[in-house]
């Protein structure tokens, strides 16, 4: 999952997942790609508006979005 993640922070593709707040809500969030921190991520999320550090363990699912842009330059 990591380098998967890695790879798509270099293309500059944002994904759309589905994350385990801490609060144990499941939520889907748009995220652009910003860095990898050995067990997080740090993107920006279109769902808060603001940059979002997430733990890589409480990522249950992702994909891509399918216009392959990062979403920050729209």
């Amino acid at each position: 999952m990591q380098r998967l993640l890695s790879l798509y922070a270099k293309q500059q593709t944002s994904i759309e997942m589905i994350y385990l707040a801490k609060s144990g809500q499941i939520t889907q969030r748009k995220v652009s790609l910003l860095q990898l921190n050995g067990q997080s991520v740090f993107a920006y999320c279109h769902l808060r508006n603001r940059k979002r550090t997430f733990i890589l363990e409480n990522i249950l699912s992702f994909v891509p979005l399918k216009d392959n842009r990062n979403t920050l330059s729209s």
